[in-house]
């Protein structure tokens, strides 16, 4: 007999199976050399249930991050993912070597190559990229960010909430959602004020179908998606949750190529109204149509625009309200001092804020706590790069977790805990008690409306502050102002609310 005859005499199908499976679990492990560590992956799948079953990818990140260290490595099916975790990693990777990972994922994640693309302020690379920024930037501030006008229009637009909320009943709680709503239209419109030139009622049905739409997209887990891990699939689930947020973006796109269509019909080279007309001026006057000045990619940054903008402040808004709910110690000390800094005698100004260090410290330790963008836009190394010691091959999606920064014992002692006096100083004055801060990321991918949230944050929280009190219903079981769950926006739960007039 044979040797390959006796082995075969020993070997039956449950054998071959378990050697199979021992062989697929062997290569799953496979990584290249100095490739940073992380769990175990599964054949064919890797980690993508780690990924599925979170109902906190950030916290879920953050554990993880306490066995293997600061970056880790894991896969989804097909694609590979590095996750930066703590300050000092994120740094070095966004800041000191930003240039190798200032790449963003058009080719490698499908969702973003198929409802995205290259094109835009967010997911756009390369000189478009820069160049685009670079136009955006400068309209933002031509067009209010930092000038009195800008001011103006958002205290107008508390004006319209006031409205909205003077017209419930007064018996009555409401649900967070619709004052979310209301938020998240108020926030909108100042976006649509600096791009389009004008708002939209807030019971515009098209307007209200937008926001919703937009609301369902940011509570996605776009990291789980399976489409991601496994492209083919999209011909197999029409109608999945992938599909849905590309309907949303392209729904989206559309409503802005509307407004731009309608800017053609009136546009006027010395009359320039918004954003929109700046880029046909450009475009016209240069006489180009380069990849960052063409007509899609233009569209695809207003949608960037309107999106991020419209999500993240509206959040935060809500949230604050949530905090002003669960804490009235803090939210009658707020009242006090708006009211010894400002009195009822006259809105709100930026002018004041240097004088309103508590709601600077209760803003600022609001954004640490609940971390809006809790894991920031996915990155790609544009060349193989050395990080932490570990080496990350070329075109390798990376994601900083910023909860991990917010959240982190060594900067922020009990950082469970919410306490906006650690943000004021022995004499009283506000101030940054740690470098580890990063609400709006940093390095050249840091959020290009970060001074525009800034300003709307503090400016409807201070008028809302100033003219409301927001409390509970008598014994209702308020939920715990923390962020529990998160898609790719931490959205904070459902409760109710008396919002009273001040006299």
């Amino acid at each position: 007999m044979s040797i390959t005859q006796l082995l075969l005499s020993y070997l039956d199908v449950p054998t071959v199976l378990v050697f199979l499976i021992i062989f697929l679990f062997l290569v799953a492990q496979r990584k290249p050399h100095r490739y940073p560590p992380g769990p175990w992956r599964w054949p064919l799948i890797g980690n993508l249930p780690i990924v599925a079953g979170a109902k906190m990818l950030a916290k879920e990140f953050m554990r993880i991050s306490q066995k293997y260290g600061p970056v880790f490595s894991l896969r989804l099916g097909v694609l590979n993912m590095v996750i930066i975790n703590g300050y000092d990693a994120i740094h070095e990777a966004f800041s000191e070597k930003a240039e190798l990972f200032i790449g963003r994922p058009h080719d490698v994640i499908y969702f973003v190559k198929k409802a995205i693309g290259k094109k835009g302020l967010i997911l756009n690379e390369g000189p478009s990229w820069y160049d685009l920024r670079k136009m955006i930037a400068v309209a933002l501030r031509d067009f209010g960010v930092g000038k009195k006008t800008l001011e103006e229009r958002i205290l107008d637009e508390c004006q319209a909430i006031f409205e909205v909320l003077d017209s419930l009943p007064k018996a009555q709680p409401i649900q967070s959602v619709n004052l979310k709503r209301t938020l998240m239209s108020a926030v909108s419109n100042i976006i649509c004020s600096i791009t389009f030139g004008d708002r939209f009622q807030y019971t515009d049905k098209q307007f209200v179908k937008l926001l919703d739409s937009l609301a369902r997209f940011f509570r996605t887990n776009a990291l789980a998606l399976p489409e991601n891990a496994f492209p083919i699939l999209r011909f197999i689930l029409p109608s999945s949750q992938g599909e849905d947020m590309i309907r949303i973006q392209n729904d989206i796109r559309d409503f802005v190529r509307e407004q731009v269509e309608k800017h053609k019909e009136t546009f006027d080279p010395d009359n320039i109204r918004d954003i929109v007309d700046l880029y046909l001026q450009v475009s016209d006057n240069e006489k180009r149509q380069t990849k960052a000045f063409s007509n899609e990619s233009m569209v695809r940054a207003i949608v960037d625009l309107f999106s991020a903008g419209t999500e993240t402040t509206s959040l935060s808004t809500t949230w604050a309200i949530l905090f002003l709910v669960c804490y009235p110690e803090i939210q009658r000390e707020l009242h006090k001092e708006i009211m010894q800094v400002i009195g009822n005698g006259r809105r709100p100004s930026l002018q004041d804020k240097p004088h309103l260090p508590y709601v600077q410290a209760f803003i600022s330790e609001m954004m640490r706590v609940v971390n809006v963008a809790s894991i920031t836009v996915p990155h790609v190394t544009q060349d193989k790069v050395e990080l932490c010691g570990y080496v990350i091959p070329k075109r390798t999606v990376c994601t900083a977790n910023i909860y991990s920064v917010h959240m982190d014992p060594k900067e922020w002692p009990q950082p469970e805990e919410f306490r906006p006096e650690r943000w004021i100083n022995k004499a009283g004055e506000f101030y940054k008690p740690s470098k580890a801060f990063l609400p709006f990321s940093l390095g050249p991918r840091a959020c290009l409306g970060e001074q525009l949230a800034r300003i709307e944050f503090f400016l409807f929280l201070t008028s809302m502050i100033q003219q409301y009190e927001f409390s509970a219903p008598i014994g209702a079981k308020l939920p715990r102002p923390f962020p529990e769950r998160a898609g790719i926006t931490t959205t904070p739960p459902d409760y109710e609310l008396y919002i009273k007039k001040r006299e």
